[in-house]
């Protein structure tokens, strides 16, 4: 390049002269030239040719361990369009393989094997130190590309290579190399044929290994090739013969047979071999063996982590392989705070449960028939997050990945039909999990009490959030709320409502906010909780015997079970939480909650004085609104939380407008009186009740725009 930049018009260039060499190399070898040109006679070719070759092997610039990694890291995307066309390269000498990893310096394959080609058909470089540059381990492994263009250059490189192993002095080394050839030659079975990753890699290595007989296992891969001719493509040499060794090298031997499994896994091809041959299933119970130490275990989840990106292993794994009882046995082991090499390991079991979950196909699987391997990992999982074992600030990546696992499992629990076991969290792990996001006021944890939000209100709303810790549930509710309203924030912001869109309030909005979510979550919670916990002596049998019209019929059917006959703070606590929450959706497209609203704010703090035969008593006036309030639908028993949408009831008749009209109305009235009696103290309370004057010019606005068509 240096020259093609001073080079004149009247000058021309022989980029011939620098042998293909590069670099400092290049300039080396042509100024070399020139001067061994000038001192001897024209006539004497013969001698210049030889200073040439003699130049050229003294220059030679070809780096043995960067041919090494490309070969481990060879870049299948590579194709030899690129280099034809004379465009840039565009993939990166340096280049990141893997989170964590440094950069990977490589050479590029297309360029390195017509360097092969022109060395070899010159005879500048002889066959033994060809192979031991790591040339030939390059050409072996362009035979498993994708890309025509790039296995024709590596057939046409094994071809000449060939020949002049022939035409070389016989010594031990080359008969080696000459054998390892032709049984990779009888492998093939058509022209250009693409050969699968590890057997292209393992022949690159056994290049290297034939020429040093000193090597652990230059014995079993030169008896493997004197007693087969034949490279068999649907397998994996001396598979077998090194993982079950015993040798005296059997640790050796088998770390190296995993090191080739690892690196040989790049194709969907790669992977049905590995599936027929049961690879996953020998090594994956070979690491609960006594003889597989921390190395071994390290890289045969390395192997895992590799399967799983192909969709067809994942399945594999999971319904054949019990890759979730082994992951979750792997878990079991972390009994205390993992740090350093043991953090980075749990990452890579975590990488590879969320990977198996992000398969349609696997996700379908544990719906219909295995979740429970799934929900005993999240167990696990959550134990580790809400025992404080991992934590944002020191196992941030961790921590997201559980978080990730949580809210799947939570997600398929909840498609699942209602006879089939499901994965729910208690009130204390929902605690448990708050605290184990939310313990700090870094920015890290922002990201993270958003995640942990998302997989609390993903799980079902408990019953028992009533009879929670005071303290306790002030602390989440406020983190809940603040948290839910930060995420909205952050949203981009919409138009707002126009006057004409303004009659769809009574409809299911398009995209719920996570207040939203948040607001049902908790009506969920505190309905469930006063029909159904212990502590009100409920019957789950009841409201499937009869079914409620009214907001008044299921207030009427609480009343007798009722044996409370105070607000407890924690409901006073919960219903200044929705009162706010409310509001807050006001002005939104949220008017379908209303109904469920009021009914929560009823059963906290309307109690047994409902009902009464006093007749001067002014609760007659919120019975007759609750008789225009339809039954919530957390009071249906066939009703199901689910994060992603309100649930809804399609045997019900669609209520007319006007019916939509007087209801809505009698919701924002009694919200009005809700609000002020959590707003006074208990003992002013039942003076609130006999004010008549409410502001409702905000409802009749409401109203006018229902109506209006």
């Amino acid at each position: 390049m240096h020259d093609i930049k001073l080079v004149d018009v009247e000058h021309t260039l022989n980029v011939s002269e620098t042998d293909c060499l590069w670099g400092k190399a290049a300039l080396k070898i042509r100024e070399a030239l020139r001067l061994s040109q000038d001192a001897s006679d024209v006539g004497e070719a013969e001698l210049l040719e030889d200073v040439r070759q003699s130049l050229f092997k003294e220059n030679l610039c070809v780096d043995p361990k960067i041919c090494a990694r490309t070969v481990l890291f060879f870049p299948y995307q590579r194709t030899t369009e690129v280099s034809d066309n004379l465009h840039l390269y565009d993939y990166p000498i340096n280049e990141k393989c893997s989170p964590g990893m440094e950069d990977i310096e490589r050479y590029d394959p297309v360029f390195i094997l017509r360097f092969s080609i022109d060395t070899l058909s010159i005879g500048y470089i002889e066959p033994v130190e060809f192979a031991s540059l790591g040339l030939l381990a390059v050409a072996f492994v362009s035979m498993s590309s994708a890309d025509l263009g790039m296995r024709k250059l590596g057939y046409e490189t094994l071809e000449i290579y060939l020949d002049a192993l022939e035409s070389c002095r016989k010594n031990k080394h080359v008969t080696g190399l000459r054998l390892l050839l032709m049984y990779v030659q009888n492998g093939v079975e058509e022209p250009w044929q693409r050969i699968p990753t590890v057997s292209a890699i393992f022949a690159a290595e056994a290049s290297l290994i034939l020429l040093d007989p000193s090597h652990e296992h230059y014995v079993p891969i030169n008896k493997l090739l004197k007693s087969s001719s034949t490279l068999k493509l649907r397998g994996i040499p001396l598979f077998h013969d090194f993982f079950w060794s015993s040798t005296v090298n059997f640790r050796s031997q088998r770390f190296w047979e995993l090191r080739l499994v690892c690196a040989g896994l790049k194709s969907d091809e790669d992977a049905q071999i590995y599936i027929r041959n049961s690879i996953l299933e020998t090594v994956m119970s070979f690491s609960s063996s006594p003889l597989a130490d921390d190395e071994t275990k390290g890289l045969i989840l390395q192997v895992v982590r590799k399967s799983v990106k192909f969709h067809k292993m994942a399945r594999h794994l999971v319904e054949n392989c019990g890759l979730f009882s082994w992951c979750s046995a792997f878990i079991s082991t972390f009994t205390t705070k993992p740090t350093g090499d043991e953090d980075l390991r749990l990452v890579v079991i975590l990488e590879v449960i969320t990977d198996v979950l992000a398969s349609r196909n696997v996700t379908e699987w544990l719906q219909r028939c295995g979740l429970e391997g799934l929900m005993e990992i999240s167990s696990r999982l959550y134990r580790l997050l809400g025992g404080g074992l991992v934590s944002v600030q020191e196992n941030g990546t961790s921590v997201d990945l559980i978080l990730q696992i949580l809210s799947a499992t939570l997600k398929i629990s909840q498609k699942r039909k209602m006879y089939q076991p499901h994965f729910t969290i208690t009130i204390e792990g929902i605690f448990q999990l708050f605290e184990g996001v939310a313990n700090s006021g870094s920015p890290q944890v922002e990201a993270s009490s958003e995640h942990g939000l998302i997989t609390i209100l993903m799980s079902s709303p408990p019953v028992d959030i009533i009879d929670m810790d005071v303290d306790k549930l002030r602390r989440f509710l406020l983190w809940a709320t603040s948290t839910a309203l930060k995420s909205d924030h952050k949203r981009v912001s919409k138009p707002s409502e126009t006057h004409q869109d303004s009659k769809k309030l009574t409809e299911e909005p398009q995209e719920e906010t996570m207040v939203a979510k948040f607001l049902r979550w908790l009506l969920a919670s505190v309905i469930l909780g006063k029909l159904y916990s212990k502590s009100n002596h409920s019957d789950p049998t009841v409201l499937s015997k009869t079914k409620s019209e009214t907001l008044l019929n299921s207030l009427e059917y609480f009343k007798k079970r009722n044996l409370e006959d105070s607000m407890k703070n924690s409901e006073h606590i919960i219903g200044e939480v929705i009162v706010y929450l409310q509001k807050h959706l006001l002005c939104t497209n949220y008017g379908v909650l209303l109904p469920s609203v009021v009914f929560a704010l009823s059963l906290m703090l309307l109690h047994n004085d409902l009902g009464t035969e006093d007749p001067n008593d002014d609760y007659k006036l919120i019975k007759s609104l609750c008789s225009k309030i339809s039954s919530p639908l957390e009071a249906n028993p066939g009703w199901r939380w689910s994060y992603f949408q309100a649930w809804w009831d399609l045997s019900s008749e669609q209520a007319t407008d006007l019916e939509n009209i007087d209801e809505l109305h009698a919701c924002q009235h009694l919200l009005l009186i809700f609000s002020d009696m959590l707003g006074e103290t208990p003992g002013e309370s039942q003076q609130v009740l006999l004010r008549k004057d409410f502001d409702i010019s905000h409802v009749l606005e409401w109203e006018r725009s229902l109506v209006e068509t």
